[in-house]
């Protein structure tokens, strides 16, 4: 499922290193819930263009006032109207739930007791019962009478709009929690916010709120909070899965960068070549031909040739000796490279473990003699049902066909399987646009990307980790 934020404001600069954005405070809010979410910079003018470019929408806090004279505000006002006939799923929070309700034909003012901020708590309405975040968002845990949020506003909704359902009001905030039809939700609270940040807020503005309401604030903290809780409210609202309704059966796993470590594979490869080819080691020492062709590779996506005659020429290596030299050495490479393949840290005994839970399968692009060689050299092609080789299949990722080579092999659907990979556009995109859950293993050989993923690693290893993040493992 899609999510829309839309941000109505940003953190103040000297909090903005510490504590991130609010767009990252809302995705480490829904962390763990299978969301993608898109951005849309509503304080600068940016809205969707259309009711059908995200399942669902959320519209953030903000230091302004819904009824503030901005344009902005009266655009995000407009398309808050659109959305209601459209009946779009909407979530408003704090300043975003003000600002629906003023929309559709609510009340909204200044607290007549001031700002409210720190830790309150907000019981449930008899509503609540008959609503339907009943039926789907039954209260848990020991306290069904009631949950603790961050608060940090002044204004409040005073009367809410026609066909709005009181679901929880706080004290001095009568209206803590909406809805209007099974559509609309709102919350006067911070669900995304931590005590930390929430501390470092109320400290900036001690010069604005004064002293007795900021410590407070900071008093306040020492309660508990039921942010995800709330959160878990929110996505089964929105009607997206959570981690706790998927289930995965298979995992498919790409192999050079993901697996096999591209660089140390190569590294071995031009250590055997050097020592194979005594016309290169009377030029130069071995560590040193080494890294030269590393550094031109390119994260191996370079013509071969031109990375040999570019790290020849770098060396300084005669001009009829590279002409000689370049198709020996591509040949050579052609022949052998994938003998020498090693594998990231961990990764067996990874996968002896996942093979007891999942069922594995291989998908890479790549001339077939080469991958083999590296699944021979690393022992890894006992653990797949499934290998699937771009020219073995004449096709190659992101193209569907491969993929769906090994669904229609395994015999499972795209929706059951997480594809693990390190390339966004031909690992992830790929998968993604077929219904497969994905985890991308961000090593920095493919630079950074705005591609959404499930999950994403730093290396392979924590693989085990991201799958119980998402609730497909257990412990």
């Amino acid at each position: 499922m899609k999510l829309g934020i839309l941000q109505t404001d940003h953190v103040r600069e000297p909090l903005w290193e510490e504590h991130g954005d609010y767009d990252a405070m809302f995705m480490g809010l829904f962390a763990g819930q299978l969301l993608d979410i898109q951005v849309y910079h509503a304080l600068e003018g940016e809205l969707p263009r259309s009711m059908n470019e995200c399942d669902g929408y959320l519209i953030t806090g903000s230091r302004f006032s819904s009824y503030d004279p901005e344009p902005w505000i009266e655009n995000l006002k407009a398309w808050v109207v659109l959305a209601h006939h459209a009946r779009c799923k909407l979530i408003g929070v704090c300043f975003g739930h003000q600002l629906i309700a003023d929309a559709l034909g609510g009340h909204v003012g200044p607290a007549e007791t001031g700002w409210r901020v720190g830790v309150y708590p907000n019981k449930f309405t008899e509503s609540w019962d008959s609503s339907l975040m009943h039926s789907t968002l039954e209260p848990e845990g020991s306290d069904n009478e009631q949950f603790n949020l961050l608060f940090s506003h002044q204004d409040q909704v005073l009367d809410m709009p026609l066909g709005a359902v009181l679901l929880a009001s706080g004290e001095d905030c009568p209206c803590a929690m909406y809805m209007i039809d099974d559509h609309i939700l709102c919350v006067q609270g911070h669900p995304e916010m931590n005590k930390a940040y929430v501390s470092d807020l109320l400290e900036m503005r001690r010069p604005v709120i004064g002293d007795d309401l900021v410590d407070h604030g900071l008093a306040s903290l020492a309660m508990s909070t039921h942010q995800p809780r709330v959160a878990r409210w929110m996505t089964s609202f929105l009607g997206a899965r959570t981690a706790s309704a998927v289930r995965a059966d298979a995992l498919l796993f790409d192999l050079d960068g993901t697996l096999v470590d591209r660089e140390a594979t190569m590294a071995a490869f031009l250590k055997m070549q050097w020592d194979e080819m005594p016309e290169i080691s009377t030029v130069c020492e071995r560590e040193t031909f080494v890294s030269a062709v590393l550094s031109h590779q390119e994260g191996g996506y370079a013509a071969k040739s031109n990375t040999y005659e570019s790290a020849l020429s770098s060396l300084e290596f005669d001009a009829a000796l590279i002409d000689r030299l370049v198709p020996e050495l591509v040949d050579h490479l052609d022949a052998f490279y994938g003998s020498t393949a090693a594998l990231f840290p961990g990764v067996t005994s990874m996968l002896e473990d996942l093979s007891k839970q999942f069922r594995l399968a291989l998908i890479t692009n790549g001339n077939t003699a080469c991958q083999q060689r590296k699944l021979q050299a690393t022992d890894l092609s006992h653990f797949f049902e499934v290998i699937a080789i771009s020219q073995d299949l004449g096709e190659k990722k992101p193209s569907p066909g491969i993929f769906r080579h090994c669904f229609e092999t395994l015999g499972v659907s795209p929706e059951v399987v997480v594809m693990i990979g390190d390339n966004p556009e031909n690992d992830i995109s790929g998968a993604r646009a077929l219904g497969c859950m994905t985890v991308l293993v961000n090593n920095g050989e493919n630079g950074q990307s705005d591609i959404q993923t499930d999950q994403a690693l730093n290396n392979i290893s924590e693989l085990p980790v991201a799958l119980r993040r998402m609730g497909l493992v257990d412990g």
